[in-house]
């Protein structure tokens, strides 16, 4: 992208002239637009390294110009609605599938003798092929799919999936390295689908949390049928590539990766004061399961005590607050009773970490009690009392938000990380602009937006179109940040 000098007053600059950047003088640009790829602008005839009108391209939909055929491939073509930037790419002809390649790459699953996918439990075997990933083809690749999730499993008709490759692999080249578990998440609670990916790009640029998930997104088609707009995640888990801890041997302090779940089913630990979490690796013995419990319970008591010192003993406290300001900034639903993770490394302290799952997030929530105190975008929400009464709040969270030097301390990383956040939006909608068609494609199969899904508003309900959810999902976020930022300088109230 090009330097510039004048970058908040782009939006000023005309084609005439604006702004001097010496006295008395007033720039001029070409009327002729420059650009590459991503952006266009007016760059200037006076000899000054600035430009006007920058912006992202805004383009066309696809066309299909050529169909593709098993002689040939074809192509597609769309263009800037701004400015002369066009491109035309080739697709690849796909026996037997239903849909033309836009923008995602298309994964194609076979089970053996066709057989659905009715278990969270079972694997059904299956054959994965790759196609238009842009030099991430591939063919054949033996895997396991199952269903995953709770909702996104049992309450939507849009079905999240964990495959499991035979072989250690690495699809699209994405995340840390090879490994044999991925998810494939619906989304189906997010019309805009792109809350998840978007906490999961700003959680990534900062710097203290264990682990953040690698995301992109698919169209998945299952036995001949397809099935929509994926995010293809990595299965938070034990692993060299993801968590890496060690969780073997058979001493108490090993490694340790925890899940705050209020519907924990096995490997369950369950804290003096009733809170509910499961250890998310195989074979936990009886010595280890007494182990994390007490250290849970030890790490709870420090953090009632509000001691800085004590806590700091027990618990990793940038990791403690760059997972609270991810969650604050999406206003995060869940935050208090699932999807919350923990990694332990054996001999260390508790770090709070990865973050996961934000499709009830950033104004798409309600609540039986208060809609407008889920949806509005004033108002803290992680660890504030308002909302303890209805059992969503993270419950360590509202006990360190009573001292003052953790408010501080959340406040000084506030303003550390606000450019990150701001530059998400930015991410978001650029994301959303770029690939709107393959987008798009979802909801010519999952026709929802009459549909209220799981805990959607009315303020979404309203909304028509998948650009109208993304919008609203832009605009909420933008107002967020803006008044996070006027309540840590002290000039908004909180509840």
């Amino acid at each position: 992208m090009k330097k510039l000098t004048l970058v908040l007053l782009t939006s000023l600059l005309t084609t005439t002239g604006c702004s001097p950047s010496k006295k008395g003088h007033e720039h001029s640009f070409s009327n002729e637009w420059t650009f590459n790829e991503e952006e266009h602008y007016h760059e200037s005839t006076c000899g000054h390294d600035v430009v006007s009108e920058q912006g992202f391209h805004t383009l066309s939909s696809w066309e299909v110009t050529r169909l593709a055929s098993s002689d040939q491939k074809g192509l597609k073509a769309r263009h800037c609605t701004v400015c002369p930037y066009s491109e035309e790419k080739e697709y690849d002809y796909i026996p037997e599938l239903p849909i033309i390649p836009l923008d995602f790459p298309i994964f194609s699953i076979d089970t053996e003798n066709g057989v659905p996918i009715v278990s969270k439990e079972e694997y059904v075997a299956g054959d994965l092929d790759i196609y238009n990933a842009d030099g991430f083809n591939d063919k054949d690749l033996s895997l396991g799919i199952r269903g995953r999730g709770n909702y996104s499993w049992s309450g939507t008709e849009k079905k999240s999936f964990r495959i499991k490759f035979d072989k250690k692999y690495q699809p699209l080249g994405q995340g840390n390295g090879a490994c044999k578990s991925w998810t494939l998440l619906a989304v189906h609670c997010d019309k805009s689908l792109l809350r998840t990916d978007g906490a999961f790009h700003f959680a990534n640029q900062l710097n203290n949390i264990p682990f953040v998930s690698s995301s992109s997104f698919v169209d998945l088609v299952l036995n001949g049928e397809y099935l929509g707009v994926y995010e293809l995640c990595d299965q938070i888990q034990v692993n060299k590539y993801r968590v890496d801890i060690d969780d073997s041997g058979e001493e108490d302090d090993i490694g340790y990766l925890v899940e705050l779940d209020k519907n924990a089913s096995e490997n369950v630990v369950r804290l003096n004061s009733g809170l509910t979490f499961e250890v998310k690796s195989d074979g936990v013995l009886d010595n280890q399961m007494a182990f994390i419990t007490d250290y849970l319970n030890q790490c709870e008591t420090a953090i009632k005590s509000g001691n800085q010192e004590t806590i700091a003993s027990l618990i990793d406290i940038p990791s403690m607050v760059d997972a609270y300001l991810v969650e604050e900034i999406f206003k995060n639903l869940d935050v208090g009773w699932g999807s919350f993770y923990y990694t332990k490394p054996a001999g260390d302290k508790l770090y709070f970490g990865p973050v996961w799952d934000f499709d009830l997030s950033a104004g798409n929530a309600n609540s039986d009690y208060n809609e407008s105190s889920f949806t509005s975008y004033k108002y803290t929400y992680v660890g504030n009392s308002t909302y303890s009464r209805y059992s969503q709040q993270h419950t360590w969270y509202l006990s360190l938000r009573k001292n003052a030097w953790f408010n501080d301390m959340i406040k000084e990383r506030f303003f550390e990380i606000k450019e990150a956040a701001l530059e998400t939006i930015s991410y978001i909608r650029h994301k959303a602009d770029f690939t709107h068609d393959s987008f798009e494609r979802n909801f010519v199969v999952w026709d929802i937006f009459d549909e209220k899904i799981n805990r959607e508003p009315s303020a979404i309900m309203k909304i028509k179109s998948f650009i109208g959810q993304v919008d609203y999902l832009v605009d909420w976020l933008t107002k967020r940040i803006d008044w996070l930022n006027e309540y840590y300088l002290g000039n908004e109230k909180d509840k």
